[in-house]
């Protein structure tokens, strides 16, 4: 068998949702159409799941590791599931089944037509929280006589960052930042990237084991100041750094240097807007500020501008995704 977290997923070929594999004969939670013959060889869900969980928590303590490369829909539903045991454990709730549910239900689900995932996402949880309740997860893994080693983590395709967990104060990320700015792995243009100063100016751990991070780049060509936030259990100083170091590269276009270039894209991403507002308007009224943020509208919002600056302008622009061709956007 393939062990393998990114390869239990598919799309429904009747009405194209999304899914992973809960079973090898299952329903689709979207158009209700059964789905039969799927692959045998892959892994299903609940034994991935329980399988990298089960790794993780001996590896780390926590069933959601220190670092991840997220680069599938299957991956997704990792990370979140990996949250929900280390809630569940942390909380400790009388209702487990319960506390699944609202869990679940407090979900934000923007599009209309992706609803379905709710109820995916309970059947695929719920099949891993009767393991955990009726027999736990290592009697589960002998009877199936299911183990992940060391070797087969490494062999199998497995996309974890085994890192060590280095990041204690707000020198270490400091240290690591100057250190990623000067490997430039992306080759970013080094003169503009030598130009930005950047300032930690809060980082805070808490006891859940989440590190809390606020910093502020200054001197973009086009703008003064650029202030961002974001909180997670990355514990390794480059990972963290790493973070930072991507948020530079998707704002610093280097396009925007040229003020009559700038305005073009200013101008095209506008367009871009309308378009998206025009097909989806009840996203607007949800999400008024910032809609193509949520649910892979990133991806059409960015096509839309690219297609505009190279019909009207002949201008090539590198979307953020071409730009980090291996960071995961929404």
């Amino acid at each position: 068998m393939a062990i393998q977290e990114y390869q239990c997923e598919f799309f429904c070929k009747q009405c194209h949702a999304q899914l992973v594999l809960l079973d090898y004969k299952m329903k689709c939670p979207k158009c209700g159409r059964l789905i039969e013959n799927l692959p045998e060889d892959e892994t299903l869900f609940i034994d991935n799941a329980i399988m990298s969980m089960q790794y993780y928590k001996n590896k780390n303590g926590s069933y959601r590791p220190s670092g991840t490369f997220v680069d599938s829909f299957a991956m997704i539903m990792f990370f979140d599931i990996y949250d929900f045991f280390d809630s569940l454990e942390q909380k400790q709730p009388a209702d487990r089944i319960d506390f699944l549910n609202k869990y679940i239900d407090d979900f934000t689900i923007v599009l209309e037509e992706e609803e379905y995932l709710r109820q995916h996402y309970k059947h695929a949880f719920l099949s891993v929280l009767n393991v955990y309740n009726d027999q736990g997860f290592e009697k589960y893994l002998e009877s199936k006589q299911l183990q992940l080693t060391d070797k087969q983590f490494q062999d199998q395709g497995y996309k974890q960052i085994i890192e060590e967990p280095n990041l204690k104060t707000k020198d270490d990320l400091i240290i690591a930042l100057n250190d990623i700015i000067k490997e430039n792995p992306l080759k970013f243009d080094q003169d503009y990237l030598d130009q930005l100063k950047i300032e930690i100016t809060e980082f805070r751990p808490s006891s859940s084991g989440f590190i809390y991070v606020k910093y502020k780049i200054y001197n973009f060509d086009y703008c003064e100041t650029f202030e961002n936030n974001f909180s997670s259990n990355i514990k390794n100083a480059k990972t963290k750094a790493e973070c930072i170091y991507h948020d530079i590269v998707e704002m610093s276009e280097p396009i925007k240097k040229d003020p009559q270039i700038r305005q073009l894209l200013k101008q095209a991403k506008k367009e871009a807007d309308k378009i998206i507002k025009k097909e989806r308007p009840f996203i607007y009224k949800l999400l008024p500020f910032i809609p193509y943020r949520r649910l892979r509208l990133c991806h059409r919002y960015w096509y839309e501008t690219k297609r505009i600056l190279k019909e009207k302008h002949g201008i090539d622009w590198k979307t953020p995704q071409e730009r980090i061709p291996y960071k995961k956007f929404d």
